[in-house]
């Protein structure tokens, strides 16, 4: 989960699929981009490694986004990304289930959940700090069966998600993950189609102490 533990927890969780079919690579094409560019490999991601995107807003006066299409059953969601501030210091995650919109803004500077997205349906945020300035910001909702679409954006404030855009100014971004529950779980990496991680259990682990 990219957090270090140095105290040797072993790390147990449920079954959970990503749906998301490209969980790091935001330039393929099943992430449509809307007033937006995207710069593959241009950070450290929380796993160390140069595999991080950068997103940039276009000079447009709107949303600036990347999205990608959903199937929703109805359930409850957790929609999660990892983001880190650049020329801009907010984030946007929501979603749109066919019927309602979901949605959050996070504060990428001091590490604080921002407001929910005007409009938007009823909403669980959280934001979790990682090493080197990264944050794992997530929303859990219950959508409804339909189709729909999971985005992930630039926000100007913690309250303004359209806004004129100066072409230069972005966020990075990392592992975005769409599972089933209402938690997130660690990434589940995609890469052309969704990927179940089966449940993990420990057989004769013996007893904490």
């Amino acid at each position: 989960d990219f957090l270090g533990n140095t105290q040797g927890a072993l790390k147990l969780e449920p079954q959970r699929t990503n749906s998301l079919t490209y969980s790091e690579d935001f330039s393929n094409a099943s992430w449509i981009s809307n007033n937006l560019s995207v710069l593959s490999e241009n950070g450290i991601s929380p796993e160390g490694v140069t595999n991080a995107s950068k997103i940039i807003e276009d000079t447009s006066n709107t949303d600036h986004k990347t999205r990608q299409s959903i199937t929703f059953s109805a359930t409850s969601y957790t929609w999660s990304a990892f983001f880190k501030s650049a020329e801009r210091s907010f984030s946007v995650i929501n979603v749109y289930d066919g019927t309602t919109l979901f949605g959050h803004t996070f504060d990428l500077l001091n590490g604080v959940i921002g407001l929910p997205v005007s409009g938007s349906g009823s909403v669980n945020a959280s934001i979790e700090s990682y090493k080197n300035g990264w944050y794992r910001c997530s929303i859990t909702f219950t959508a409804s069966a339909g189709s729909g679409q999971a985005n992930l954006g630039i926000a100007f404030s913690e309250s303004v998600i359209s806004y004129t855009g100066d072409g230069t100014s972005g966020v990075y971004i990392y592992g975005a993950q769409l599972e089933a529950g209402s938690y997130s779980t660690s990434l589940i990496k995609t890469q052309g189609s969704a990927v179940t991680r089966l449940a993990e259990t420990c057989t004769n682990g013996g007893n904490d102490q």
